[in-house]
Protein backbone atom coordinates (compact mmCIF):
# COMPACT_ATOMS: atom_id res chain seq x y z
CA UNK A 1 0.00 0.00 0.00
CA UNK A 2 2.87 2.34 0.47
CA UNK A 3 4.46 2.00 -3.02
CA UNK A 4 1.07 2.23 -4.90
CA UNK A 5 0.88 5.30 -2.97
CA UNK A 6 3.93 6.90 -3.71
CA UNK A 7 3.85 6.11 -7.19
CA UNK A 8 0.13 7.71 -7.24
CA UNK A 9 1.78 11.44 -6.10
CA UNK A 10 4.84 10.69 -8.51
CA UNK A 11 2.51 10.36 -11.58
CA UNK A 12 0.35 13.34 -10.21
CA UNK A 13 3.52 15.62 -10.11
CA UNK A 14 4.33 14.62 -13.91
CA UNK A 15 1.01 15.22 -14.75
CA UNK A 16 1.26 18.90 -12.62
CA UNK A 17 4.50 19.46 -13.63
CA UNK A 18 3.77 18.73 -17.80
CA UNK A 19 0.91 21.29 -17.86
CA UNK A 20 2.31 24.07 -16.45
CA UNK A 21 5.09 23.27 -19.31
CA UNK A 22 7.84 22.89 -16.59
CA UNK A 23 8.34 19.08 -17.57
CA UNK A 24 7.95 18.98 -21.63
CA UNK A 25 11.22 20.64 -23.35
CA UNK A 26 9.68 20.89 -26.61
CA UNK A 27 6.41 23.30 -25.56
CA UNK A 28 6.67 26.22 -26.70
CA UNK A 29 7.82 28.95 -23.77
CA UNK A 30 4.76 31.05 -22.87
CA UNK A 31 5.32 35.31 -23.70
CA UNK A 32 5.97 36.52 -20.56
CA UNK A 33 3.17 39.37 -20.01
CA UNK A 34 3.84 42.74 -19.82
CA UNK A 35 3.24 43.59 -15.88
CA UNK A 36 0.41 45.80 -15.73
CA UNK A 37 0.94 49.41 -15.02
CA UNK A 38 -0.38 50.24 -11.54
CA UNK A 39 -3.26 52.59 -11.34
CA UNK A 40 -3.16 56.04 -10.37
CA UNK A 41 -4.99 56.36 -6.63
CA UNK A 42 -7.87 58.47 -6.91
CA UNK A 43 -7.88 61.59 -4.75
CA UNK A 44 -10.63 61.10 -1.35
CA UNK A 45 -13.44 63.23 -2.62
CA UNK A 46 -13.70 66.21 0.45
CA UNK A 47 -17.21 66.23 1.75
CA UNK A 48 -19.47 68.69 0.39
CA UNK A 49 -20.17 71.00 3.53
CA UNK A 50 -23.70 71.44 4.06
CA UNK A 51 -25.00 74.66 2.42
CA UNK A 52 -25.99 77.24 5.83
CA UNK A 53 -28.51 79.61 6.11
CA UNK A 54 -29.46 82.71 7.71
CA UNK A 55 -32.67 83.08 9.69
CA UNK A 56 -33.47 87.03 10.45
CA UNK A 57 -36.31 87.62 13.43
CA UNK A 58 -37.35 91.29 13.15
CA UNK A 59 -39.42 92.47 15.66
CA UNK A 60 -40.53 95.92 17.55
CA UNK A 61 -39.89 95.25 20.80
CA UNK A 62 -37.57 92.70 23.36
CA UNK A 63 -40.47 90.18 24.16
CA UNK A 64 -42.15 89.69 20.32
CA UNK A 65 -39.90 87.15 19.43
CA UNK A 66 -40.21 84.89 22.61
CA UNK A 67 -44.20 85.30 22.93
CA UNK A 68 -44.94 85.43 19.27
CA UNK A 69 -42.50 82.89 17.49
CA UNK A 70 -40.84 81.26 20.29
CA UNK A 71 -40.97 78.20 19.21
CA UNK A 72 -39.82 78.31 15.58
CA UNK A 73 -36.74 80.43 17.07
CA UNK A 74 -36.00 77.54 20.00
CA UNK A 75 -36.07 74.41 17.31
CA UNK A 76 -33.25 76.71 14.80
CA UNK A 77 -31.24 77.26 17.84
CA UNK A 78 -31.09 73.89 19.23
CA UNK A 79 -31.24 71.63 15.92
CA UNK A 80 -29.43 74.22 13.13
CA UNK A 81 -26.37 74.50 15.02
CA UNK A 82 -24.47 75.75 11.70
CA UNK A 83 -26.94 78.29 10.76
CA UNK A 84 -26.98 81.80 11.52
CA UNK A 85 -29.78 83.14 13.48
CA UNK A 86 -30.08 86.62 13.89
CA UNK A 87 -32.07 88.78 16.39
CA UNK A 88 -32.96 92.17 15.62
CA UNK A 89 -34.96 94.46 17.64
CA UNK A 90 -35.97 97.80 16.25
CA UNK A 91 -37.35 99.97 19.41
CA UNK A 92 -35.95 99.99 22.96
CA UNK A 93 -39.69 98.85 24.34
CA UNK A 94 -38.97 101.87 27.00
CA UNK A 95 -43.23 102.73 26.54
CA UNK A 96 -42.68 106.40 26.94
CA UNK A 97 -40.40 106.07 29.89
CA UNK A 98 -37.32 106.72 28.08
CA UNK A 99 -34.26 106.61 30.59
CA UNK A 100 -36.05 107.17 33.54
CA UNK A 101 -35.20 105.00 36.17
CA UNK A 102 -37.92 106.08 38.73
CA UNK A 103 -35.90 104.93 41.85
CA UNK A 104 -34.88 101.76 40.23
CA UNK A 105 -31.51 99.64 39.54
CA UNK A 106 -31.87 100.22 35.73
CA UNK A 107 -34.05 101.41 33.02
CA UNK A 108 -37.46 99.95 32.47
CA UNK A 109 -36.07 99.47 28.23
CA UNK A 110 -32.71 98.28 29.73
CA UNK A 111 -34.55 95.28 32.06
CA UNK A 112 -36.58 94.28 28.89
CA UNK A 113 -33.41 94.26 26.49
CA UNK A 114 -31.52 91.95 29.34
CA UNK A 115 -34.79 90.06 29.68
CA UNK A 116 -34.53 89.44 25.94
CA UNK A 117 -30.96 88.26 26.03
CA UNK A 118 -31.52 85.91 29.15
CA UNK A 119 -34.13 84.34 27.05
CA UNK A 120 -32.32 83.60 24.09
CA UNK A 121 -29.21 82.14 26.58
CA UNK A 122 -31.92 79.61 28.04
CA UNK A 123 -32.63 78.56 24.02
CA UNK A 124 -28.82 78.24 23.41
CA UNK A 125 -28.66 75.66 26.85
CA UNK A 126 -26.38 78.56 28.03
CA UNK A 127 -23.59 77.03 25.92
CA UNK A 128 -21.96 80.53 24.82
CA UNK A 129 -21.87 83.42 26.94
CA UNK A 130 -23.05 86.57 25.50
CA UNK A 131 -20.88 89.29 24.15
CA UNK A 132 -21.84 93.04 23.80
CA UNK A 133 -20.36 95.60 21.60
CA UNK A 134 -21.57 99.05 19.78
CA UNK A 135 -20.92 98.88 16.20
CA UNK A 136 -21.62 101.30 13.58
CA UNK A 137 -24.28 100.38 11.13
CA UNK A 138 -25.10 103.04 8.84
CA UNK A 139 -23.09 105.57 10.71
CA UNK A 140 -24.72 105.11 13.73
CA UNK A 141 -23.99 103.25 16.63
CA UNK A 142 -26.26 100.01 17.51
CA UNK A 143 -25.81 97.23 20.56
CA UNK A 144 -24.75 93.98 18.63
CA UNK A 145 -24.72 90.77 21.33
CA UNK A 146 -23.11 87.68 20.17
CA UNK A 147 -23.93 84.20 21.62
CA UNK A 148 -21.18 82.40 19.73
CA UNK A 149 -20.24 82.52 16.36
CA UNK A 150 -23.78 81.72 15.11
CA UNK A 151 -26.44 83.84 17.44
CA UNK A 152 -26.57 87.17 17.26
CA UNK A 153 -28.52 90.03 18.77
CA UNK A 154 -28.83 93.70 17.30
CA UNK A 155 -30.91 96.14 19.28
CA UNK A 156 -31.49 99.52 17.58
CA UNK A 157 -33.35 101.34 20.88
CA UNK A 158 -35.84 103.41 19.24
CA UNK A 159 -38.06 105.38 21.11
CA UNK A 160 -41.61 103.56 21.43
CA UNK A 161 -44.87 104.94 22.56
CA UNK A 162 -43.27 108.61 22.34
CA UNK A 163 -45.42 110.87 22.97
CA UNK A 164 -45.09 112.93 19.41
CA UNK A 165 -43.27 110.65 17.41
CA UNK A 166 -43.11 106.85 17.31
CA UNK A 167 -41.91 104.10 14.78
CA UNK A 168 -45.84 103.71 12.93
CA UNK A 169 -45.70 107.51 12.83
CA UNK A 170 -42.54 107.16 10.46
CA UNK A 171 -44.48 104.52 8.30
CA UNK A 172 -46.86 107.06 7.28
CA UNK A 173 -44.48 110.50 7.19
CA UNK A 174 -41.40 109.11 6.46
CA UNK A 175 -39.55 112.63 7.14
CA UNK A 176 -39.95 112.57 10.79
CA UNK A 177 -36.89 111.77 12.57
CA UNK A 178 -37.22 109.26 15.67
CA UNK A 179 -34.40 109.04 17.57
CA UNK A 180 -32.43 106.01 19.22
CA UNK A 181 -32.46 106.10 23.21
CA UNK A 182 -28.69 105.58 24.14
CA UNK A 183 -26.96 107.82 21.38
CA UNK A 184 -29.76 110.25 20.62
CA UNK A 185 -28.75 109.47 16.79
CA UNK A 186 -31.68 110.48 14.41
CA UNK A 187 -33.14 107.80 11.97
CA UNK A 188 -35.92 108.61 9.51
CA UNK A 189 -37.93 106.03 7.93
CA UNK A 190 -35.17 105.83 4.79
CA UNK A 191 -32.43 105.38 7.30
CA UNK A 192 -33.99 102.26 9.03
CA UNK A 193 -34.57 100.77 5.92
CA UNK A 194 -30.58 101.38 5.47
CA UNK A 195 -29.81 100.02 8.56
CA UNK A 196 -31.60 96.90 8.13
CA UNK A 197 -30.21 96.10 5.09
CA UNK A 198 -27.19 97.13 6.06
CA UNK A 199 -27.17 94.16 8.83
CA UNK A 200 -28.97 91.91 6.38
CA UNK A 201 -25.85 92.33 4.26
CA UNK A 202 -23.04 92.09 6.89
CA UNK A 203 -24.83 88.36 7.93
CA UNK A 204 -25.52 87.12 4.54
CA UNK A 205 -23.06 86.96 1.74
CA UNK A 206 -25.92 86.61 -1.01
CA UNK A 207 -24.89 82.95 -1.99
CA UNK A 208 -26.70 81.62 0.80
CA UNK A 209 -30.84 81.01 1.34
CA UNK A 210 -32.12 83.80 3.52
CA UNK A 211 -35.41 83.54 5.92
CA UNK A 212 -37.18 86.47 7.50
CA UNK A 213 -39.91 85.83 10.88
CA UNK A 214 -42.10 88.72 11.22
CA UNK A 215 -45.27 89.73 13.07
CA UNK A 216 -48.46 89.38 10.56
CA UNK A 217 -49.81 93.42 9.13
CA UNK A 218 -51.99 92.12 7.83
CA UNK A 219 -55.02 93.60 10.18
CA UNK A 220 -57.70 91.34 8.36
CA UNK A 221 -55.64 87.98 9.82
CA UNK A 222 -54.33 89.99 12.60
CA UNK A 223 -56.42 92.23 14.29
CA UNK A 224 -55.94 94.33 17.05
CA UNK A 225 -52.41 94.60 17.07
CA UNK A 226 -49.58 97.32 18.38
CA UNK A 227 -48.77 99.88 15.76
CA UNK A 228 -45.41 99.00 16.05
CA UNK A 229 -45.80 95.99 15.49
CA UNK A 230 -47.68 96.68 11.90
CA UNK A 231 -44.64 99.13 11.40
CA UNK A 232 -42.03 96.32 11.61
CA UNK A 233 -43.03 94.42 9.24
CA UNK A 234 -44.00 97.32 6.82
CA UNK A 235 -40.59 98.55 6.90
CA UNK A 236 -39.16 94.93 6.35
CA UNK A 237 -41.50 94.06 3.35
CA UNK A 238 -40.22 97.34 2.04
CA UNK A 239 -36.71 96.45 1.72
CA UNK A 240 -37.73 92.29 1.31
CA UNK A 241 -37.40 92.75 -2.55
CA UNK A 242 -34.10 94.28 -2.59
CA UNK A 243 -32.55 91.53 -0.63
CA UNK A 244 -29.98 89.54 -2.74
CA UNK A 245 -29.37 85.78 -1.89
CA UNK A 246 -29.52 82.42 -3.27
CA UNK A 247 -33.18 82.06 -2.21
CA UNK A 248 -35.01 83.79 0.39
CA UNK A 249 -38.83 83.10 2.32
CA UNK A 250 -40.91 84.95 4.28
CA UNK A 251 -43.16 83.84 7.57
CA UNK A 252 -45.61 86.04 9.67
CA UNK A 253 -47.16 85.20 12.72
CA UNK A 254 -50.09 86.18 14.44
CA UNK A 255 -49.56 88.50 17.63
CA UNK A 256 -52.31 90.30 20.37
CA UNK A 257 -54.90 88.79 18.03
CA UNK A 258 -54.03 85.05 19.64
CA UNK A 259 -55.29 86.45 23.25
CA UNK A 260 -58.70 85.03 21.83
CA UNK A 261 -57.26 81.46 20.18
CA UNK A 262 -56.26 78.31 22.33
CA UNK A 263 -53.06 76.91 23.16
CA UNK A 264 -51.52 75.04 20.03
CA UNK A 265 -48.03 74.02 21.43
CA UNK A 266 -47.39 70.33 22.39
CA UNK A 267 -46.93 69.62 26.34
CA UNK A 268 -42.96 70.07 26.47
CA UNK A 269 -43.32 72.91 24.35
CA UNK A 270 -45.74 74.38 26.04
CA UNK A 271 -43.68 73.94 29.42
CA UNK A 272 -40.86 75.68 28.01
CA UNK A 273 -42.81 78.86 27.18
CA UNK A 274 -44.26 79.18 30.79
CA UNK A 275 -41.01 78.54 32.08
CA UNK A 276 -39.11 81.03 29.56
CA UNK A 277 -41.50 83.89 30.18
CA UNK A 278 -41.13 82.95 34.20
CA UNK A 279 -37.28 83.36 33.60
CA UNK A 280 -37.83 86.32 31.77
CA UNK A 281 -40.29 87.77 34.51
CA UNK A 282 -37.85 87.15 37.40
CA UNK A 283 -35.26 88.88 35.40
CA UNK A 284 -37.43 92.29 35.06
CA UNK A 285 -38.42 91.56 39.05
CA UNK A 286 -34.75 91.27 39.77
CA UNK A 287 -33.65 94.30 38.70
CA UNK A 288 -36.65 96.43 40.28
CA UNK A 289 -39.45 96.35 37.84
CA UNK A 290 -42.78 94.42 38.06
CA UNK A 291 -43.38 90.86 36.08
CA UNK A 292 -45.21 90.88 32.56
CA UNK A 293 -47.50 88.21 34.50
CA UNK A 294 -50.59 89.88 34.28
CA UNK A 295 -53.58 88.85 32.19
CA UNK A 296 -53.28 90.49 28.95
CA UNK A 297 -49.82 88.93 28.33
CA UNK A 298 -50.23 85.76 29.91
CA UNK A 299 -52.91 84.89 27.56
CA UNK A 300 -50.10 85.04 24.57
CA UNK A 301 -48.00 82.62 26.48
CA UNK A 302 -47.62 78.89 25.14
CA UNK A 303 -49.38 79.85 21.50
CA UNK A 304 -47.57 80.40 17.87
CA UNK A 305 -49.88 80.80 15.03
CA UNK A 306 -47.92 81.35 11.45
CA UNK A 307 -50.52 83.32 9.34
CA UNK A 308 -48.85 83.82 6.25
CA UNK A 309 -46.12 82.44 3.93
CA UNK A 310 -43.91 83.86 0.89
CA UNK A 311 -40.97 82.61 -1.13
CA UNK A 312 -39.70 78.75 -1.37
CA UNK A 313 -40.35 76.68 1.74
CA UNK A 314 -37.25 74.42 1.31
CA UNK A 315 -34.44 77.25 -0.19
CA UNK A 316 -31.36 74.47 1.28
Amino acid sequence: MKITSSFSLYGFMIVLLTGCGGANSNSTPTTPTTPTTPTTPTTPTTPTEPKHKVSFFIVAHPDDIELFMGKEAYYQIKDNLSDKKIFIVLTAGDADMKNNKYGRKTTWWEAREQAHTLAIKFWDNYKNSDVSEEVLINNRYVQKISLGSNITLYNLRLLDKDSTTSLDDLTHAGNIPLTDLKYKQTYTLDDIKTSLKEIVQNENNATIPVSFYLTDANRDRNPGDHKDHYATTVIVENIYPEIKAECKNLSKYLSYSTKNLPINLNEEDKNRSFELWSLMNNKLYSLGWKKNDDENHMVLVAKEYISFKMGRDNCL
